[in-house]
């Protein structure tokens, strides 16, 4: 059993390859307002090691469907064990623009939490489903984080956790790897969110 957030947000890892089922044909929509971003455009390799406090070596890019979206993602390592950095970014997918938005997505998936700090008591789902980040992170609550992007949640453990970011229809997924408490992370991921921020 897992939480909704885990349901939701253990889809975004997975890069699952699948069809378009779309009607009849339809023109392909102009990527001039929203372009397509490859993760690794929003850090420099430097600027990750420098937050990080580790030589990385190159970063591996990695792009696919997640859910109804298009997940690119960027994968720093270190020459350092365990030091690794991941960067996602969730976008909508420039070939079809009958999906939902970023930010659809998001209020549905966060909503429900920000009403029950308020007090109105939205019930708590638990689907049965496994997801990577709903197993890690079973039974944890987002925590909402002030002053990042237009919204922000940390979703984390003893250990760590991951920063999700919303920002101009697209979202930021942001894990740190290696030692030091999961406050240390928090505040990596918060200081590599602002870099990537800039180039949004």
């Amino acid at each position: 059993m897992m939480t909704r957030i885990g349901l939701r947000l253990g889809l975004l890892p997975v890069l699952v390859f699948g069809c378009n089922l779309a009607g009849e044909p339809t023109p392909q929509p102009s990527e001039g307002k929203n372009p397509k971003i490859d993760a690794c455009s929003l850090a420099a390799r430097e600027e990750v090691g420098a937050i990080q406090g580790a030589k990385m070596l190159d970063p591996k890019s990695s792009e696919g469907p997640a859910s109804d979206f298009l997940l690119s993602q960027c994968y720093y390592s270190s020459a350092e064990p365990d030091k690794s950095v991941s960067l996602g970014l969730m976008q909508r997918n420039p070939k079809d623009p009958s999906t939902r938005t970023i930010t659809q997505f998001w209020h549905e998936t966060f909503d429900h939490f920000a009403s029950e700090e308020n007090g109105k008591g939205a019930e708590k789902k638990r689907p049965e489903e496994n997801g990577e980040d709903g197993k890690e992170h079973e039974g944890i609550r987002p925590q909402k984080i002030e002053g990042i992007g237009q919204e922000s949640y940390w979703l984390g453990n003893p250990m760590g956790g991951i920063l999700y970011v919303l920002k101009n229809d697209r979202m930021l997924r942001i894990s740190f790897g290696g030692p030091g408490s999961a406050n240390d992370k928090l505040a990596k991921s918060k200081a590599l969110a602002q870099k990537a921020m800039r180039r949004l």
